[in-house]
């Protein structure tokens, strides 16, 4: 390649490359703005919704870069943190990690 090409190679690319890069910081910005504003409103909502499932059994389903579910009797809910009655121990999950709580019907005996 002769210098003419390169040069019109960075005057197609550089501002393509620029733009991507200010789009993605931009983006970021927005997603940090919305978590700051919102996990107050959402925890207190959360903390309303989970008082229904005190003392029933449920099936939690936890993410946060990866997945697991927690099956169990739900006991209390304290400031962000949940309890949970899993056989004799007992188990606290973070709220913000919760994507989804489904109640589990009771077995017929």
């Amino acid at each position: 390649m002769d210098g003419k090409n390169i040069a019109i190679w960075f005057c197609i690319f550089l501002p393509l490359l620029l733009t991507l890069a200010e789009n993605r910081r931009r983006r970021t910005q927005i997603i940090q703005k919305r978590a700051r504003i919102g996990r107050k409103e959402r925890r207190e909502e959360m903390n309303e919704l989970i008082q229904h499932c005190l003392g029933k059994r449920c099936l939690i389903h936890v993410g946060g870069g990866w997945e697991s579910n927690v099956t169990g009797v739900v006991e209390s809910i304290e400031g962000n943190w949940l309890s949970v009655r899993i056989d004799k121990t007992v188990e606290v999950v973070n709220l913000d990690y919760i994507s989804r709580i489904r109640e589990l019907p009771e077995k017929k005996k």
